[in-house]
């Protein structure tokens, strides 16, 4: 049996992945799906001290102390910055890392050095104006790819304001990159224009990568979830 490890994106939590976890654990595999510092049901410990390192060593904290081993890293959206720093500390215990249109950062790169001039933009100006200088405003809901009203209303009533210190950190490898974890792109194809047709790119191009497109939004772990569970088990398998 596989061993799954769900990491969210900006603003969300673990409450994202409900309806994929019992997908996955009724067939007998093992899930974690962890709401990381400032964000889920963790938002009353949102402090500007919040950086990409804490991300980082609350999920290896995890991996080692539930001693798991082949672990699938599966990251969405920003999760995918957390996901391949776990990849690189914890290469022992990580056997595959899943990027759920998720961020594909190199060594030394930050999620803002990901992001497109307009998104920077755009970011740096919420954080100034209505983030108290630390915290990034969740974006609307059409972001996500969420057509349906009522999933639409029960995401919107979850995010929270996000620590903008994560998403400036840049990543620092510990290890070479060409020995990472093998990996996975699932590429959403029903969203707006942006960042991660780039990311589809280096999956198509680049040697070593197994790369999948799913007809569906960015959060489609909320509105695909038995179509992203069907692509977890193949790439962990």
């Amino acid at each position: 049996m596989a061993c799954f490890v769900l990491l969210h994106g900006a603003w969300h939590g673990g409450w994202c992945w409900q309806r994929l976890t019992p997908l996955l654990t009724r067939q007998g595999h093992r899930v974690y799906a962890p709401s990381m510092a400032g964000l889920g049901e963790r938002a009353t410990e949102a402090s500007p001290d919040i950086d990409l390192d804490r991300h980082l060593d609350e999920i290896c904290a995890l991996l080692d102390f539930e001693d798991l081993k082949d672990v699938v890293v599966v990251g969405n959206s920003y999760g995918g910055m957390v996901a391949t720093g776990v990849g690189d500390r914890r290469r022992k215990r990580v056997s595959r890392i899943v990027y759920l249109n998720g961020m594909i950062p190199g060594d030394g790169q930050s999620m803002m050095d990901l992001a497109t001039e307009a998104q920077r933009t755009r970011c740096y100006d919420a954080v100034r104006s209505d983030g108290e200088g630390w915290r990034l405003p969740p974006f609307e809901i059409d972001a996500f790819g969420i057509a349906d009203p009522d999933d639409a209303a029960w995401v919107a009533r979850r995010l929270v304001p996000h620590p903008f210190r994560t998403m400036e950190q840049p990543l620092r490898l510990e290890g070479p990159e060409s020995a990472m974890p093998p990996r996975t792109l699932i590429y959403c194809t029903h969203r707006p224009p942006g960042n991660y047709e780039r990311f589809a790119e280096i999956a198509r191009r680049e040697p070593g990568w197994d790369y999948r497109e799913l007809a569906a939004g960015h959060d489609s772990m909320i509105t695909a979830p038995q179509d992203v569970a069907r692509l977890l088990l193949e790439a962990a398998g």
